[in-house]
């Protein structure tokens, strides 16, 4: 159920952000976009999904995660715009990309925001899950 640009999930009585790009009466299935993963190679599928999955999980439980960073460092950008960007250069370029016990992949990878002068501030370590049956993404944090 939406309200304004609020999205509530009918099993969670939270707020959530809303997930740019998918509409309440959009399929879990549909495509918001897709990035060319890396070690191992495939693509990373990022859909819209539900409040277990995709885009709209990442909006529900993260969202505000992401938002905190672009506010804290005014990265002059959307919270769901670095969360992409994010999630891009994680699974183009991870550190790592072990298989975990849910069968999915891992990828982590570090993301640094640098000041004005170019020096970096604060780095985060960034997860982005992605499935190992289908390549959907499952979730996506900086942590």
């Amino acid at each position: 159920m939406s309200i304004g640009d609020a999205v509530y999930d009918d099993r969670d009585t939270g707020m959530m952000l809303s997930a740019p790009g998918c509409n309440a009466g959009d399929p879990e299935s549909k495509r918001v976009t897709n990035w060319q993963r890396r070690n191992p190679n495939g693509v990373a599928k990022l859909v819209c999904g539900n409040s277990q999955f995709g885009w709209r999980h990442i909006a529900g439980r993260h969202g505000q995660d992401y938002q905190n960073i672009v506010t804290k460092y005014r990265l002059g950008r959307s919270w769901d715009d670095f969360a992409k960007w994010a999630m891009s250069t994680t699974v183009g370029a991870p550190q790592a990309a072990p298989v975990r016990n849910n069968n999915t992949w891992g990828y982590t990878a570090p993301i640094q925001i640098k000041n004005k002068q170019g020096q970096v501030v604060r780095t985060y370590s960034m997860l982005v899950s992605v499935s190992r049956s289908d390549e959907k993404i499952i979730t996506a944090f900086p942590r």
